[in-house]
């Protein structure tokens, strides 16, 4: 069988077998001089075999079924070609193996960077909002001189010099943030892979670099009340004045607003329900009167829909998604206005009103803080409606 010399097909070489007393043999074909297969006791194995620069080479081609005869037979020719230019088909795999070695041990080096680390922690936190991780991103790329660097390897003089960069390119606020997500991707990467040992983002509290940050006006003073209802007024269309109201009567983050549907809202029971929240939470309110009223208006405007986007767009989504131009209209009544005002103005109204602080954070859906809050507050709906209505009353009294 070693000398044998056969057409070599598929089912030909399915039939082969090893001779008995023979731990391998080689079957050549007889069309491609130096194209054979090498049939083993469990394995049969093409190949081609000749000279190069005067030494006898033997590469291998694949092993069958996985390669078929064709296949391997149109190889052959190929890399019988190659030898006879005087190149080694086996030096051609060696180099593919280790070109292939030497990537992936690239793409080994740097999993350990800050870009790598920042993704990993965003794939492991899934609790974490699409706002929050929008947001996260936003500062990420302030921290871009960095990215590919080892989390190892950040010195504290880099992550000095970074924060006092970005202050002076983007302010303070834009530093401190930076930084502080910084600070979260490297305890994450020390807590995973027990890299860095200290982090050098420390070095901003040891030396007091902090940026201060001033705080800043993000609600609607009293007399301002009335002349923000007075602007939405003048927003015109068929979203905004109804969304800018509801925000401010039950103190709703904006992108929980925009994305209400009719079946979530019971307007018999007077309640409306959240199931997407910032904190995976899902939020149910009951709805004071101000707000029923906005509801019922607009149920009986768009023919009393039963179900689908409180606010539609034609946009992707199917709701409202932004609303920059529109708070840029109000901002010129009122300087530094976002939709965010809205949501600090209820609560600093519900403060105000003497209304307790776990009935508050219950109401805009802040994480409990406190054992008493954490274990034991879990109010009804119906305890829950005298103080958003005294809440709403305030506002409305402006």
């Amino acid at each position: 069988m070693a000398s044998e010399r056969v057409r070599l097909t598929d089912a030909r070489v399915r039939e082969l077998t090893l001779p008995e007393g023979k731990i391998q043999a080689d079957v050549w074909d007889e069309e491609v001089r130096g194209f054979g297969v090498r049939v083993g006791a469990k394995s049969k194995t093409f190949f081609v075999m000749g000279r190069v620069n005067g030494k006898l080479v033997r590469p291998k081609i694949g092993r069958f079924p996985k390669v078929g005869t064709s296949a391997a037979r149109s190889q052959a020719r190929i890399m019988i070609g190659e030898m006879e230019l005087g190149h080694n088909p086996t030096d051609k795999k060696r180099a593919a193996r280790a070109e292939q070695a030497s990537k992936h041990k690239a793409s080994l080096d740097t999993s350990d960077t800050v870009l790598s680390m920042f993704e990993a922690m965003l794939s492991t936190k899934k609790e974490l909002s699409p706002v929050t991780v929008s947001g996260y991103r936003y500062s990420f790329k302030r921290l871009q001189p960095i990215h590919s660097m080892k989390v190892d390897k950040i010195s504290r003089e880099q992550a000095l010099s970074l924060h006092q960069q970005i202050e002076r390119d983007n302010g303070p606020y834009a530093a401190n943030r930076a930084s502080c997500l910084l600070s979260g991707i490297l305890n994450y990467s020390r807590a995973v892979i027990g890299r860095p040992t200290s982090n050098p983002v420390t070095v901003l509290t040891d030396v007091k670099a902090w940026c201060e940050e001033k705080p800043k006006k993000v609600k609607l003073t009293t007399p301002q009340i009335q002349l923000f209802l007075e602007e939405v007024d003048k927003l015109g269309g068929q979203n905004a004045p109804d969304l800018y109201r509801l925000l401010l009567y039950t103190g709703m983050r904006k992108s929980e607003g925009m994305g209400l549907r009719w079946e979530d809202i019971d307007l018999n029971a007077d309640t409306l329900y959240v199931p997407d929240t910032k904190n995976k939470t899902p939020l149910t309110l009951p709805l004071p009167s101000q707000a029923k009223t906005i509801l019922v208006e607009r149920w009986e405007r768009w023919h009393r829909p039963q179900e689908g986007p409180v606010f539609p767009t034609h946009g992707k989504k199917g709701h409202t998604t932004v609303d920059f131009h529109l708070a840029a209209k109000i901002k010129e009544a009122i300087p530094g206005f976002s939709a965010h005002w809205l949501r600090k103005t209820f609560t600093t109204v519900a403060v105000a009103a003497g209304i307790d602080s776990m009935v508050i954070d219950r109401l805009t859906n802040h994480k409990p803080k406190g054992v008493t809050a954490k274990h034991y507050y879990d109010p009804d709906i119906n305890d829950l409606r005298p103080p958003m209505q005294r809440i709403a009353d305030k506002i409305s009294e402006g």
